[in-house]
């Protein structure tokens, strides 16, 4: 069954409100305990604001002066 393109325009809003949800829920985590060991949420929360930053750069509209 074909996809409307309203589906395909709301997933890349689903997707970045959910990496964004992730990424906070992990730097409340470090946040509320620094005496543990977070080496690998931060490794993630790096990973997290690559992809949100991938995400919203393919949301920008193409062709205005770039």
């Amino acid at each position: 069954m074909p996809r409307s393109s309203a589906d395909e325009t709301r997933k890349p809003a689903r997707r970045l409100a959910l990496l964004r949800r992730r990424a906070e829920h992990l730097e409340r985590r470090i946040a509320e305990n620094p005496d543990r060991q977070a080496d690998h949420d931060k490794a993630e929360i790096a990973a997290l604001r690559w992809a949100i930053a991938e995400l919203e750069q393919k949301k920008q509209p193409k062709g205005l002066g770039a």
